[in-house]
């Protein structure tokens, strides 16, 4: 199945760079809470697995284009909101520049993370150490990540919590 959403290609761009055969960059600036992208799924799973975004409980998907490429930041300036396609929109959580690498942090679309301890490298000085999922996060951060998280993890936060 797939969406019929066409994804914005107005704003971001694709570079060949680093270990996961490129990275995403700004073409141009953007204000805080613009949306930068609407992914495409290309396939729906039921089981997690590296490369793959949660976008309900047992559900996930891999996307199509620049999706794909988005590196995962501690202190990422894009989010994500879920479309009516149940596909993920990259938003931006606060202005982004011409020329700025897109991040995001994976906690925001992935409960659990599909990645056996994987180190973090992103530099950032909240960084974790660890590419985790939203139910290892602390409150502090899940309450900064609110608006720009998908919101099926609070809810799975309330059914999982001890």
């Amino acid at each position: 199945m797939e969406t019929t959403d066409q994804p914005l290609n107005d704003g971001f761009e694709c570079r060949p760079e680093g270990a996961r055969n490129g990275r995403v960059f700004a073409t141009r600036a953007f204000a805080a809470k613009d949306v930068l992208m609407v992914a495409q799924i290309a396939r729906f799973f039921d089981k997690p697995r590296a490369g793959r975004a949660q976008v309900g409980e047992h559900i996930y998907v891999e996307y199509v284009g620049c999706m794909n490429k988005l590196r995962h930041s501690c202190d990422p300036n894009c989010g994500i909101r879920l479309d009516d396609a149940g596909a993920h929109s990259v938003v931006a959580r606060r202005p982004i520049a011409k020329n700025d690498e897109l991040t995001l942090d994976f906690a925001m679309q992935n409960y659990r993370s599909p990645l056996k301890a994987r180190n973090c490298g992103c530099g950032a000085p909240s960084c974790r150490k660890t590419v985790t999922g939203w139910a290892e996060l602390s409150d502090d951060v899940k309450k900064d990540y609110a608006a720009f998280a998908a919101p099926f993890l609070a809810a799975l936060d309330n059914k999982y919590r001890e």
